[in-house]
């Protein structure tokens, strides 16, 4: 074996060996960034030569990748731990192979997908080759005796196991002693072994994965780019202007009610702001969805993009637009009625997603060379990463004390649910406002809990630490 084969298996054992002791042995904190920036170490070290195209959207790949993987260091959301770590891996697989694959193929286009179907193929392949020349030692024609007596070890256990089991069942009736010696002895190393074999197994694992990942990803990978004729819209404009004309003259008079109830005070008999504000507004969400994959779809399969057209799109795109305020002011009411809670932040961050997207929608509508698709996967990964190094606890915490503050509720049962990262700001107003209910009360709870538990190195958070540090002035 090369000198360098054998430098990169061992780096791959020293790195398996840290993904062990930064995943597996306690729960997840600032080890997680120790052990990406150890595989980025050793990835651009093993493939630096092949690191030439996609430079730009690379960049953006992993500036969002370490995003994440901070976050788990300088937040305390708890909701995304589970979906940040599969996003995470993913994004690393996307963000290897892209770096490395051939400059011509645009990172938008199916043709990358069917590039990572190559790699995925490629990594099969590679572990096939690895299973084959591991169990080639033990072909019989190769080592015909150790084979045989391999054999006739397995028989001997196999006859053994059954007169075993019922001679020890024997000796137990006699002794019980023995039972207890047994137990004593043989039971403590089962689990400490077992432990023990666990974590070997998973280090060996996590080796021969890294290995056979970074094989794979310095193999090349064929494809061939295929020159598409650009091909007529398959929808009549007349027709898609019918159809845009109804559904316009529809979304008008939807939105002449809107301005009626939003602006001038007026709500229908028998609902209150809060009530009407529950009413449609997933419905609205989901009617402003079906309105962009219309316009995606008569934007791309329309014969003729006259300027009627284009006009009809832009006033379905306004009134989607118009919607989606609708849905943010039915919201705010919602929330000044019941408080701000972790889905109604979403919510809102939802909503402004949707907005970003069509305001983008409209020019593509008059620019068509603009990539739509490119633009769409910029903003969820920006508008994703954004709302996971967001301290949404806390915004939380001080968007309910200004409703405290005009409504005289705090909701102290739904504060007692929210991660370490609220207890800054409640220790904050706490000083501010002492005589509120139950908010002590809480806070002792908070440091309760919070000095129970058993921090370790590897699950290090820095707002846990804030937290501890501001509840040594809580006396119990």
């Amino acid at each position: 074996m090369k000198r360098k084969n054998i430098i990169y298996s061992l780096s791959c054992l020293l790195l398996s060996m840290l993904a062990e002791i930064s995943l597996f042995t306690e729960s997840i904190g600032i080890s997680f960034s120790l052990f990406f920036a150890a595989f980025y170490f050793l990835f651009y070290a093993y493939i630096k030569k092949r690191v030439s195209s996609h430079k730009f959207i690379g960049m953006f790949l992993f500036c969002c990748i370490w995003v994440l993987i901070l976050s788990y260091v300088v937040t305390a959301n708890p909701y995304f731990y589970s979906i940040n770590f599969i996003l995470i891996i993913g994004l690393v697989c996307i963000h290897a192979c892209l770096i490395t694959s051939p400059p011509f193929l645009d990172w938008s286009s199916s043709l990358f997908l069917q590039y990572l179907g190559k790699k995925a193929e490629q990594f099969c392949e590679c572990t096939k080759i690895f299973g084959k020349l591991f169990l080639k030692q033990y072909k019989k024609e190769k080592y015909p005796k150790s084979v045989v007596q391999l054999k006739k070890v397995i028989i001997g256990l196999i006859i053994a196991a059954p007169i075993v089991v019922v001679m020890f069942f024997l000796l137990s009736s006699s002794d019980e002693n023995f039972v207890f010696f047994i137990k004593e002895i043989v039971g403590d190393g089962v689990k400490i072994n077992a432990n023990l074999i666990w974590q070997g197994i998973r280090v060996i694992i996590f080796c021969v994965f890294f290995i056979l990942a970074m094989k794979t990803i310095k193999r090349k990978a064929i494809i061939v780019p295929v020159n598409k004729s650009k091909r007529g819209g398959t929808f009549d404009h007349t027709i898609v202007l019918t159809v845009l004309f109804a559904v316009n003259s529809l979304y008008l008079l939807f939105t002449i009610v809107q301005f009626r109830y939003f602006f001038n005070d007026v709500l229908m008999n028998g609902y209150s702001f809060s009530a009407y504000a529950r009413r449609g507004f997933f419905e609205l969400i989901i009617v402003s969805i079906i309105n962009l994959l219309i316009i995606l779809c008569v934007n791309t399969y329309a014969q003729k993009k006259i300027i009627m057209l284009k006009s009809c799109m832009t006033l379905l795109t306004v009134f989607s637009l118009i919607m989606l305020l609708s849905s943010h002011l039915r919201l705010s009411l919602y929330e000044e009625a019941y408080g701000y809670t972790y889905l109604r932040l979403f919510a809102h961050s939802f909503l402004l997603l949707l907005a970003v997207a069509w305001a983008f929608t409209i020019i593509k509508i008059w620019i068509e060379k603009l990539n739509l698709i490119r633009i769409f996967i910029i903003i969820f990964l920006v508008y994703y990463c954004t709302l996971t190094i967001t301290n949404l606890d806390g915004l939380i915490v001080k968007k309910n004390i200004e409703r405290f503050s005009h409504t005289g509720q705090f909701d102290i049962p739904y504060m007692k649910t929210l991660s370490d990262a609220s207890i800054p700001p409640l220790v904050d107003y706490y000083k501010q406002e002492p005589h509120i209910t139950g908010l002590k009360q809480l806070l002792i709870e908070k440091k309760q809990t919070i000095h129970k538990k058993e921090v370790r190195w590897q699950s290090y958070n820095l707002m846990e630490a804030k937290a501890k540090k501001a509840l040594k002035d809580i006396k119990e």
